[in-house]
């Protein structure tokens, strides 16, 4: 077992102290907003080669002949494989996220620090260290879901702002999910995938990510209910 990969949360977490001490916020600079675009754009088109090279090597696999299949035959295809391992690096690119966070003057949630912090750690025990064969689950969704969330992101009046008040309800569906199929892949006893590390890891931070993105967005949703009620307020008084 990496141990080093362990370290990953406490090195975001210093990183982020960092940057938040040295950087000063300039959300109107020309650059910034360009630059911004820029890593949306990125990070969506990306997630979408992800994806795409997921459902390819998941087809290829034999995957898609019945459930047991698709979380349980091992992962063997160069494109599902390769997916998996450029979808880990991804989660370290992402922490770019939280840089532009920082320089467009926002406040960095629990739940922003949590999830980029702990995100690499239980992908790299289920996409390096431990090709899960269930892995295809977590990209799919997840590759889907940021081409989505990035492409919004990138063009807030775009076509994607349809999306806008979906984005977190999907990011919940998808955990809901990730804990379904993990514990579903545990109970197996003929998955390999539910003899690994990584797996076990996966059950109690999928359970974790919903709890945090739940909550969130509840209390996202009583806030807007309360901004959208002060103006009835005051045109009745």
């Amino acid at each position: 077992m990496a141990t080093w990969e362990l370290w990953t949360p406490a090195v975001y977490l210093l990183g982020v102290w960092l940057l938040q001490q040295g950087l000063t916020p300039c959300p109107g600079s020309p650059l910034f907003v360009t630059c911004r675009r820029a890593h949306n754009v990125v990070l969506s088109i990306a997630s979408f080669a992800m994806f795409a090279a997921t459902c390819a090597g998941t087809h290829a696999d034999g995957k898609l002949a019945s459930l047991g299949a698709f979380l349980c035959v091992p992962i063997a295809n160069v494109w599902s494989s390769g997916a998996l391992i450029a979808f880990y690096w991804s989660k370290y690119y992402e922490w770019v996220d939280t840089l532009f966070l920082i320089l467009g003057g926002k406040q960095l949630s629990a739940l922003h620090l949590i999830h980029h912090g702990i995100t690499p750690l239980v992908t790299y025990y289920n996409s390096i260290y431990e090709m899960g064969s269930h892995g295809a689950v977590f990209v799919l969704l997840n590759t889907l879901i940021h081409t989505i969330m990035y492409g919004y992101f990138a063009w807030p009046d775009g076509p994607l702002r349809r999306f806008r008040k979906r984005i977190t309800q999907m990011q919940i569906t998808q955990h809901v999910i990730g804990v379904a199929t993990t514990v579903h892949v545990t109970m197996r006893t003929d998955c390999a995938a539910a003899q690994t590390w990584g797996n076990k890891l996966a059950i109690g931070l999928y359970i974790l990510f919903t709890f945090l993105f739940t909550t969130w967005y509840m209390a996202d949703q009583r806030r807007r209910s309360a901004a959208a009620a002060k103006p009835a307020e005051q045109k009745s008084q």
